[in-house]
């Protein structure tokens, strides 16, 4: 037996080692710092008892994240130290939280001996790595977090530490494999014991839950899942769970070999970072034709979150706790005898309220934090708790447990499913969340929030709050004000909590106003330093109404998030008119590293359009190929739309963008948002936005009916936003968008009809009657013919007619809408078929008609900007039309010449044809594609060589020599096409002659789907540049 000594090292205090509820976080290059990790573990053990560290047994162990075996290994020594008897190690230093209090609570050692407390390593579901975060806390004999009393205990021991004992001479242990090592120090034996991180839980969980009946379910042939695990610790019970004890496929999980840097992800189980998992269950940007399995879930970091799916839906925490607790007693053994009573965070929705008030169960409100919680559990006052924050749990331990929440869920489908296994159709989690709607009515919910919001800004908001508090009357005031649809407040107030149990008081913990219907709106603020403060605001509209719980989110809360801006004059005090949003995803427009959501926009609506005309011709991968790109882009406008009233247009300062030559990795200009509202209106802007969103919603029907109805909903918001605020974004926003995209053609004074009947002054907007023509075809609404029947001459509908681009939508309006006046469909749109008959007239070169101009090798030109994209979108527009006179056996009368639907394609291949090669340079305005093509095109990713190749930050101005240099562009972008030759078909394969060199998402997005093989005439399809944004 090896023996060791205690040695005393000197050391000094680190600021800022304060721990909060969940312990102290900090990044790995913190914890590093000599005797960082060491002061800490010593003074938690100063702020402990004697009694409950000296002859003690303490466990260690964590998530596994980077850095965590150096720190066990620290901790095991220190332990030794400080007097403690023996250490219990799950293997490799695996356990997650909630298996932690299991093992502090459940594990009994050959010995007798329990766990007295224990050292958890973890940062949840921050990421790790060794430029990432770590995490330590103590957890006490209950198997619940520290006391407040304990941490401000360690605070205070942060601020005075001197020394901290160590036994430096003590070999490491090896961790990787089940046994006990033995020591012998000053104070007698030390031994150190590595055990299976799954048996204690895996043992709980079988006396809580039948895992026969689960067993049954995950066995048949109708009921799928899958299980992510995010590369968390939750990967080391998976197998072992769902696998060994269930019965399940081992190719149902996901992502469920622990990493110590998650696999380079983010393990937070929500819909942003739980891809594959929101992929496999439909609910992702592709459009897989596999059928999404019946079931899903996800856990964080260390396994005490959760997010729960059905096939194709969400199942929001609040709602899952809820849930749970209603067929609790039903469905899982563990609470067969009732349950003693339910608990839920004060910012989290009251669904779990009415479950209470239903089934007669004492209810607590309480402060964020688990303590409250295990308070209330060791009281034996508590079954089952949740938070919105994806935190869900029972008094089997205490903390929040994320397997123990999946495991619950699948014991409520074999609960409802026990008799049904064999039938026709599964009770699936979609049917389990709506049935609750109408039994306990719906809590629609969102939580907004404002980061970094000036402290002393965000405490007279507060404060203001608080003094209304005084006055409902005057409260109700501004309710009716706001939105008169809003139900009265009958009581607000700053929540306090006396613990039931110990008699401790928690005050300051947020603003509440609760209205009479059940509704809430709560205000709370953290973070009020130097940094600046968060303001979160937590909005929840309660509907009892069985017929009203399947709206869209966004619409039900609307009128409530009218309310809590104007009682909280949100704008005056803090200068946001909007919450801090996700403008991750979308496209660069081109070549430069700016978000433009108008030409973004179009991108979209035209991707959609070429699969609505051409999908049918598509090959499986091509079309799935393509529909991800759609939905790509529908994700980001939906993020850009989330605020009512708002659209956000832009990221990033173009100004600042284009003086730089950097690649996106590197980008660290300034990455400015941008937004058109009530003030600064963009009908322009919103116009196209809608239209996107309506025909993606075409695009989506029939293949995720949940996703196109959501589009479709949120088209018609943004058009309605658009059509009342009028207005051009070119003068709203100014020096911004111009002249990058200046939307020179789309304003112009008149007056506009609008969609409610009466006219307003306001703009010629070619994109509201865009939006309109594309509401009506996903729609068939009589609303929205009758408002392009009744703007098209205000309009000028047949101005322009052979124009269409991203910023000129009137050729491509009077082909859609002809769609209809060919089918027999519209007479009362004739004139729009007249128009469209004009523009093929105004492209037939030697005609009395011709206003196009082509070039001496034919190519469409037109002066001014990157000439392809006219070239691309009249192409697509000769070969939309000339399928709808195909199918109605029409041709154009052009006076002596009659255009056919054959001319028209072979007008169309002819463009084609050019930008592929046929041309005098005998070039390929394709990158990629044939022989020759362009070889230093204008853009900065494409130009620059690749991480891989240069590791190191490349600044600013550092990428000017690549911008200048004469070389071939290292990276090949393939599929790009380019803005083409000049007028005289010469071309200056050259990056600063950017109108010729550059590719952007509206010249490809028209090629993206041409397909002309009927006939035997051309068969093309481009594949999409890659521009996306993470």
């Amino acid at each position: 037996m090896a023996a060791f000594k205690v040695s005393r090292v000197e050391t000094t205090p680190f600021d800022g080692q304060k721990p909060g509820t969940s312990g102290l976080r900090k990044k790995v290059k913190v914890f590093v710092q000599p005797h960082y990790l060491q002061n800490f573990v010593q003074v938690t053990f100063n702020a402990l008892c004697m009694e409950k560290v000296v002859g003690k047994t303490l466990v260690v162990s964590g998530d596994g994240r980077y850095y965590s075996k150096e720190a066990i290994q620290i901790i095991i020594k220190m332990s030794a130290a400080n007097g403690a008897r023996r250490i219990w190690v799950g293997q490799n230093g695996l356990l997650s939280t909630p298996a932690v209090s299991a093992v502090i609570r459940e594990r009994v050692g050959v010995d007798g001996s329990k766990a007295s407390g224990a050292f958890i390593l973890t940062a949840s579901h921050n990421p790790g790595g060794p430029t990432e975060d770590f995490g330590i806390k103590y957890n006490m004999e209950n198997g619940g977090p520290a006391p407040e009393g304990v941490t401000n205990k360690i605070y205070e021991n942060t601020t005075t530490i001197k020394e901290y004992l160590i036994a430096e001479d003590l070999p490491d242990v090896d961790i990787s494999t089940p046994g006990i090592t033995g020591f012998s120090g000053p104070d007698g034996p030390f031994d150190v014991e590595v055990f299976d991180s799954a048996d204690t839980y895996v043992k709980l969980m079988k006396t809580i839950f039948d895992f026969e009946a689960i067993r049954k379910l995950l066995t048949s042939p109708k009921f799928t899942f899958c299980y992510d695990a995010l590369h968390g610790v939750a990967g080391a019970y998976a197998n072992r769970i769902f696998v060994e004890e269930l019965g399940a496929d081992e190719n149902s999980l996901l992502n469920c070999v622990p990493k110590e840097d998650f696999g380079g992800g983010h393990p937070d189980p929500n819909l942003t970072y739980a891809k594959e998992l929101v992929a496999c269950m439909g609910l992702g940007k592709s459009n897989s034709q596999v059928e999404p399995p019946e079931f899903g879930a996800a856990a964080d970091g260390d396994a005490d979150r959760n997010m729960i799916l059905g096939k194709r839906f969400f199942v929001t925490p609040s709602d899952s706790v809820a849930i749970i607790a209603a067929n609790a007693v039903g469905a899982i053994p563990y609470f067969s005898g009732g349950l003693k009573g339910v608990a839920r965070s004060m910012p989290t929705s009251a669904a779990l309220d009415v479950v209470a008030q239903h089934l007669n169960l004492k209810f607590f409100e309480v402060p964020t934090g688990w303590k409250f919680f295990g308070n209330l559990m060791d009281a034996g006052l508590c079954s089952v708790c949740g938070e919105e924050s994806f935190g869900t749990g029972s008094d089997h331990v205490r903390e929040k447990d994320g397997f123990w929440a999946v495991l619950a869920w699948l014991s409520i489908l074999a609960y409802k499913n026990k008799d049904n296994l064999s039938g026709e159709k599964l009770v699936t989690v979609e049917d389990i969340v709506r049935e609750h709607w109408g039994t306990y009515g719906r809590h629609y919910y969102t939580r907004y929030d404002y980061e970094n919001v000036d402290a002393g800004a965000a405490k007279e908001l507060m404060a203001h709050l608080v003094k209304l508090e005084s006055s409902l009357v005057e409260v109700n005031k501004i309710v009716k004000a706001a939105h008169s649809v809003v139900a009265n407040v009958v009581n607000a107030d700053e929540f306090e909590y006396k613990d039931p149990v110990d008699g401790s008081f928690s005050s300051h913990q947020g603003i509440r106003y609760l209205f009479d219907d059940g509704s809430r709106l709560v205000f709370r603020l953290s973070g009020t330093g130097s940094e600046g403060a968060t303001i979160r605001l937590y909005i929840e509209q309660y509907e009892k109404d069985p017929s009203k719980t399947g709206r869209d989110s966004q619409e039900a809360l609307a009128p409530l998030v009218a309310v809590a801006l104007k009682l909280s004059k949100m704008e005056e005090f803090t200068g946001r008119s909007a919450p801090t949003v996700d403008l991750t995803g979308g496209y660069y427009d081109a070549g430069d590293n700016i978000k433009f959501g108008f030409p973004m926009a179009f991108t979209t609506t035209l991707l959609s359009w070429s699969i609505i005309d051409f999908g049918h011709l598509m090959s499986q991968s091509d079309l799935a190929e393509s529909l991800e790109a759609v939905r790509w882009g529908t994700e980001y406008l939906m993020k850009a739309t989330a605020v009512e009233g708002v659209v956000f247009v832009q990221v990033g300062d173009p100004v600042s963008d284009h003086g730089c030559w950097e690649r996106p990795e590197d980008m660290d200009t300034a990455r400015t948002v941008y937004r058109v509202d009530r003030e600064r209106p963009g009908s322009d802007v919103a116009g196209e936005t809608a239209a996107a969103l309506a025909g993606a919603a075409i695009v989506f029907r029939g293949r995720d009916e949940g996703y196109s109805r959501r589009l479709v909903d949120r088209a018609v918001r943004v058009f309605e936003f658009a059509d009342k605020y009028r207005g051009a974004y070119s003068e709203s926003l100014s020096r911004a968008v111009c002249p990058f995209y200046c939307d020179v053609n789309g304003y112009q004074a008149s007056t506009l009809s609008s969609v409610r009947s009466s006219p307003f002054l306001s703009s010629s907007l070619d994109e509201l009657l865009w939006a309109a023509a594309w509401l009506h075809k996903v729609t068939m609404r009589r609303e929205y013919r009758e408002y392009i029947v009744r703007n098209e001459v205000i309009l000028r509908a047949s101005d322009t007619i052979n124009e269409f681009g991203w910023d000129n939508k009137h050729a491509g309006i009077n082909v859609l809408i002809s769609k209809e006046v060919l089918m027999g469909k519209a007479d009362d749109l004739r004139s729009f078929k007249y128009n469209a008959d004009g523009f093929i007239c105004s492209l037939l070169p030697g005609t009395n008609y011709a206003q196009v101009q082509y070039s001496p090798g034919g190519l469409i030109f037109k002066a001014g900007g990157s000439n392809m994209q006219h070239v691309t979108s009249l192409s697509f527009l000769l070969l939309a039309y000339s399928n709808y006179l195909s199918h109605a056996d029409h041709d154009v009368p052009c006076g002596s010449i009659s255009a056919s639907p054959a001319l028209l394609k072979q007008l169309a291949k002819r463009q084609v044809d050019y930008i592929l090669g046929d041309n005098p340079l005998k070039m390929s305005y394709m990158v990629g594609y044939g022989s020759r093509y362009p070889q230093r095109i204008h853009h900065r990713a494409s130009s620059l060589p690749s991480i891989q190749a240069h590791p190191g930050h490349i600044g600013c101005k550092a990428g000017s020599r690549y911008y200048l240099s004469p070389s071939p562009n290292p990276n090949l972008l393939v599929g790009a096409v380019v803005g083409g030759p000049n007028v005289s078909d010469t071309f200056p394969d050259s990056r600063p002659f950017f109108q010729e060199s550059e590719p952007t998402t509206y010249i490809n997005a028209p090629l993206s789907a041409i397909d002309l093989s009927k006939n035997d005439v051309y068969h093309f399809r481009t594949k999409h540049i890659d521009v996306r944004f993470h």
